[in-house]
């Protein structure tokens, strides 16, 4: 019986060992309810996630599956993978166009299309990767449009150049091109910080060129896609002045937001062939820096726009003198003004129908003198809300307009030197005067502001008692319409300067009117003109 009893405790313990051993071969998951809380590891993985049967990655994604970039651009690509923790190995099959690290990194390089592959175990996802070209990657490069020679005068010592993509050369001359080639422009290293006295122009009866890239190239060899620093002052001065053959600059890039002392002054200077102007984005202005850039482009249509807030003495002085084609102006933002800042800005612009608003309300001296002088087709003058003036402020401000019918409120009381001299004259569609309130007067201040305004019929109240010196000369000339004006002060030989008003006015017959106590003084001052004692304050 002890026997038996052995060889079936023996019979059962070996019937529990081969069923653990068949479970323990046959199970995927746990033996937790035979021996409490435990498991195996997965095969592949670190952090115990169930794989397939054989420990397999089921699956892999990655997002974003687009990507735009512009060459020199980096975007980060996110692989997610089935099991979580599976190893991922990146590649792209343009590595001229992107590149991609080992963390799903992608670096632009050139302009075109990558496919950029993530790996896990067999399974693959993709995203493609489109590339734009960096506009500040390029170099300063003129285009031919048709066949003729690029000339260089005063070329700077270092100054390169690549003709359709070859090797730079020294400039040294004159570069013959064919239509299509394209040159670009290159300093030596950082050597060279300023090309004032440089001109880049062109040659031939039936040559064109185009301008585009990054102008920085030209003092930054290598590295002038990240430089936006101008180092010196006439960095760019007159670069392209006269060029004739040059049509376009809309291309041209020049990406410093703090300029230098005439920097760009003179560029365009007389590019009489040129219809659309590069982009300005600077906020932070310096002396000069964009005087006389456009001046005589008489082909320009469009101003780019103007940035900045805060100006700099003669900062757009002559900007855009002359440019006959030009038909609106640039949003003129700034409301602290600087001496000369917009003086002659707009000087013979004969298209331009419309002034931008000026909301500045301190003024420097001759700070919009003759900015619309001689704006023929100007209907309209913007509004004027400044209080505190500056010497020769309006001087000429809108001489020549000859199609201007009404003139701005003039809100001003204290006056300064030659502060209204010769603001309107000349605009001989003008019928109605401002009123003008100031009482305290200064020198020249009012001198020919209406001259040869011929519509001009009543002249406004003045009512200033204490004259100064030409206070009011030659206010009126030739304004041969006139028939009221209206003087509060008395006249005397000794102020005879002062009212050289009327001279010109013609033999029309004419009323001045003025106070009882100073009728008698005018009497048979001017022919014609009769003094009457109905001034009213």
């Amino acid at each position: 019986m002890k026997v038996m009893r052995k060889m079936k405790s023996m019979m059962m313990g070996g019937a529990i060992l081969l069923g653990l051993a068949m479970c323990l071969t046959s199970c995927e998951g746990t033996l937790d309810d035979i021996f409490g809380e435990w498991s195996r590891p997965t095969h592949g993985t670190s952090d115990g996630t169930k794989p397939d049967s054989q420990g397999n990655v089921t699956s892999i994604s990655i997002a974003p599956t687009t990507l735009e970039l512009a060459a020199g651009e980096t975007g980060q690509l996110t692989a997610t993978v089935d099991p979580s923790g599976s190893a991922v190995t990146w590649s792209s099959d343009k590595e001229e166009v992107a590149t991609v690290d080992a963390n799903g990194l992608v670096t632009a390089v050139a302009a075109g299309i990558a496919t950029i592959t993530a790996k896990a175990g067999d399974k693959t996802a993709t995203c493609e990767v489109t590339v734009t070209a960096n506009p500040a990657a390029v170099p300063l490069t003129l285009e031919a449009i048709t066949a003729g020679t690029i000339v260089v005068n005063s070329p700077k010592a270092g100054m390169q150049y690549s003709l359709n993509g070859g090797d730079k050369t020294a400039v040294s001359g004159d570069i013959n091109v064919a239509a299509g080639d394209k040159v670009a422009f290159y300093g030596n290293g950082t050597t060279i910080s300023s090309y004032n006295g440089t001109k880049i122009g062109g040659s031939g009866d039936v040559f064109k060129c185009k301008v585009y890239g990054n102008i920085m190239s030209l003092v930054d060899e290598t590295g002038f896609a990240t430089n936006t620093t101008l180092k010196e002052e006439k960095t760019f001065r007159a670069l392209f002045n006269n060029n004739v053959k040059l049509t376009d600059a809309s291309g041209l890039l020049l990406p410093a937001e703090t300029l230098a002392n005439y920097c760009y002054n003179n560029m365009f200077y007389g590019c009489s062939s040129l219809t659309a102007a590069p982009a300005l984005p600077a906020t932070t202005l310096k002396e000069n820096c964009y005087s006389y850039m456009f001046r005589d482009c008489t082909s320009l249509t469009a101003a780019p726009e103007l940035k900045a807030e805060t100006l700099a003495n003669s900062c757009y002085s002559r900007m855009f003198q002359n440019c006959t084609k030009l038909t609106a102006a640039p949003e003129l933002k700034a409301e602290t003004l600087a001496e000369n800042c917009y003086s002659y800005m707009f000087y013979g612009c004969t298209s331009l129908t419309t002034a931008p608003a000026l909301p500045a309300t301190t003024l420097k001296e001759s700070c919009y003198s003759y900015m619309f002088y001689d704006c023929k087709a100007l209907t309209t003058a913007p509004a004027l809300p400044a209080t505190d003036l500056a010497n020769s402020c309006y001087s000429y401000m809108f001489s020549g307009c000859t199609s201007l019918t009404t003139a701005p409120a003039l809100p001003a009381t204290t006056l300064k030197e030659s502060c209204y001299s010769n603001m309107f004259d000349r605009c001989t569609k003008l019928t109605t005067a401002p009123a003008l309130k100031a009482e305290t007067l200064a020198e020249k201040c009012y001198y020919k502001m209406f001259s040869n305004c011929s519509s001009l019929a009543t002249a406004p109240k003045l009512p200033a008692t204490t004259l100064v010196n030409r206070c009011y000369y030659q206010m009126f000339y030739c304004c041969t319409a006139l028939t009221n004006a209206y003087v509060k002060a008395g006249y005397t030989t000794a102020n005879n300067e002062c009212y050289d008003m009327f001279l010109g006015t013609g033999p029309t017959a004419g009323t001045l009117h003025t106070t009882t106590a100073n009728k008698a003084s005018w009497n048979g001052v001017w022919t014609n003109w009769t003094a009457a004692d109905d001034w009213t304050d």
